[in-house]
């Protein structure tokens, strides 16, 4: 879809408000899902899921948000079941505590700030159903079950892991990462993006909350995400191209067989929305260096190393042989 089709599905009015994953949730689909692309779907399911309960959009527009419409917000054909594994009623997400299904959906929420609870939902379960629109024998929802109670795992004074419970992220944004709704939107509405484009960005999003800037070479981005360093390699060619994301090298040049005390990993930077292109744009690119140059260089280097070490000249009339 579109930005404007999406939009116009979810009746986004821009007062939207903003959600928050766990930090979590990038090594507990990768612990339970083998294919990097499925994880990057699971983890943009799980973002679009979280953000209708939470806005209330499931019958608050005129388009009934069932499984397929879903689909095909996050780029894929309605006929397609390659993920129903992962979203299905009983299937992996349900199963890791992630989702679970109902046919309650919130019609209404506020927030109290004098109130304990904060944030509460009118739920459709409370309304009569006279004044409820018709809903499908088959149709089911996806309640967020971290946005209520999640646990957390924290090394305590011993340098030993603790699981604590707290309350949900609607309620306590403690180890969360947010994206804005825009990106999501904009990666989805691009066929070079995606759902992988969309975790790329988030997961680098959520460690550049944590660090001014994220140096990581390619090799343990792949492991960090799960995504195949090949995949990896073309996604964040585009991320770079549509200016989603910066980078700066951290060595000159690339040299196949490079000593590990030369290689620097790559820091990257997550832009805002609005620096974002409509179309790639050229990017800085490393130079490479033939070996045998990279070779003579580090020849040379040792060379002017050796040159500057001072030389100790004792006469043989003090040798004591």
């Amino acid at each position: 879809m579109k930005i404007e089709e999406i939009n116009k599905v979810l009746s986004i009015t821009g007062k939207e408000s903003d959600i928050f994953l766990p930090n979590e949730i990038f090594s507990d689909l990768q612990d339970n899902i083998t294919d990097g692309t499925h994880v990057a779907f699971a983890y943009s399911y799980c973002y679009l899921t979280q953000f209708l309960y939470r806005n209330c959009k499931y019958f608050n527009i005129e388009v009934l948000l069932d499984v397929n419409v879903i689909k095909e917000i996050l780029g894929y054909n309605k006929s397609n079941r390659t993920m129903n594994y992962i979203t299905k009623k009983g299937g992996i997400l349900e199963e890791i505590g992630y989702l679970e299904s109902t046919k309650d959906f919130p019609v209404t929420w506020t927030f109290e700030k004098s109130s304990d609870e904060g944030l509460s939902f009118s739920m459709s379960s409370e309304l009569g159903k006279d004044i409820l629109p018709p809903i499908p024998k088959m149709f089911f929802l996806k309640r967020p079950i971290k946005a209520f109670k999640r646990v957390i795992q924290r090394i305590n004074a011993d340098g030993e892991i603790e699981e604590e419970e707290i309350e949900g992220t609607f309620y306590d944004v403690t180890e969360t990462h947010s994206v804005d709704f825009n990106v999501f939107m904009y990666c989805m509405a691009n066929k070079d993006l995606g759902v992988v484009a969309f975790y790329l960005y988030s997961w680098l999003k959520h460690k550049n909350d944590r660090f001014d800037g994220y140096d990581v070479p390619l090799s343990k981005l792949s492991a960090e995400t799960g995504i195949a360093r090949r995949t990896l390699v073309n996604y964040m060619d585009f991320l770079k191209g549509y200016r989603m994301i910066e980078h700066k090298f951290n060595q000159e040049y690339f040299v196949v067989g490079m000593y590990d005390n030369d290689r620097k990993a790559t820091t990257y930077y997550t832009n805002e929305y609005h620096f974002f292109l409509d179309e790639t744009a050229p990017f800085k690119k490393m130079e490479v260096m033939k070996r045998e140059d990279y070779l003579a260089i580090k020849k040379r280097e040792r060379e002017e190393r050796e040159a500057q070490i001072p030389k100790i000249d004792i006469p043989l009339s003090e040798l004591p042989f």
